[in-house]
């Protein structure tokens, strides 16, 4: 089942989840060299007034402020946890305000690779929290819609930054990598209603035409390097399921795979249109499907 479907507790004002949407677009995806102080990044987040809390421009000062407690090392990862869902429980109507929390995690997964394990341990933290009033904490409600609409737009067909060259999509492949690696992390840990459909959704794009290829091959290359294992263990090789853009090719999951595996090697060949570094992803990801 796609993560989307188990956590439409997600009830955002449009306003609210366009206006964090944005934000995450507008942010531009840094190395791992390059990610801010923890501290800096943290205090960015925050919402300047009550007023830009209430539209949605930015998070509670104490959902930040939980973050850096626990990063610091000042808070366990239970203490965290409930300190972190603290602010949003405390509101009339919680399930509203959930995209905030959510939105603010799913970042900080991407924005602060160095703390990356650290978070998704936090992620888990969350997770098994006991039900608090309408909000039950095992399925993570809002973090899968969330992610989607933050990080999986791609999946969904081709973007104007398919055309970036240079430093920009230098920027966009040390991004989308990050992106894999989290969903991927996320998948074999059993967090946030990921699903192998995610992984599987995202393999397939190695069949597209999409001028973007070499970029999106960041993201698949963790899905394979972290996640490979478990997409095969799941993988029901009887089920005809619909993948490739647009989900026009239904053929079993086995022959998909297949597939998927003959692209990735075709792909690492010379004169597939692709840098050297994208054809050795390439081939790095035809030898993990082995």
């Amino acid at each position: 089942m796609d993560a989307g479907s188990s956590v439409r507790t997600l009830e955002a004002p449009a306003k609210s989840a366009e206006q964090t949407r944005q934000r995450a677009i507008d942010m531009k995806p840094r190395s791992q060299s390059e990610t801010p102080a923890r501290e800096e990044w943290l205090g960015s987040q925050v919402a300047a007034s009550a007023e830009a809390l209430e539209a949605g421009d930015g998070c509670h000062a104490d959902e930040a402020e939980s973050l850096a407690g626990y990063l610091d090392g000042r808070l366990t990862a239970h203490e965290a946890a409930l300190a972190f869902t603290k602010p949003v429980l405390d509101e009339a109507e919680p399930a509203a305000s959930l995209y905030r929390p959510m939105a603010l995690l799913c970042e900080a997964l991407v924005e602060l690779g160095h703390d990356r394990d650290k978070l998704l341990r936090l992620v888990a933290a969350i997770q098994a929290l006991p039900p608090a009033g309408p909000i039950s904490w095992a399925g993570l409600p809002g973090f899968g819609d969330m992610w989607s609409d933050l990080y999986r737009a791609y999946a969904d067909g081709p973007s104007p930054w398919e055309t970036s060259e240079g430093p920009r999509e230098a920027e966009l492949c040390r991004h989308f990598e990050a992106v894999g690696t989290v969903e991927a992390e996320l998948f074999v840990r059993g967090l946030g209603g990921v699903p192998a459909s995610w992984g599987y959704k995202t393999l397939s794009l190695v069949c597209s035409s999409r001028a973007g290829l070499g970029v999106l091959l960041h993201a698949m290359h963790p899905w394979l390097a972290v996640a490979g294992p478990k997409l095969r263990l799941e993988l029901e090789p009887d089920e005809v399921c619909g993948y490739g853009e647009r989900q026009a090719v239904e053929t079993t999951m086995a022959e998909h795979w297949e597939a998927w595996k003959r692209a990735f090697l075709q792909a690492s060949q010379k004169g597939a249109h692709l840098t050297e570094e994208a054809r050795q992803l390439a081939a790095e990801c035809h030898d993990l499907m082995k």
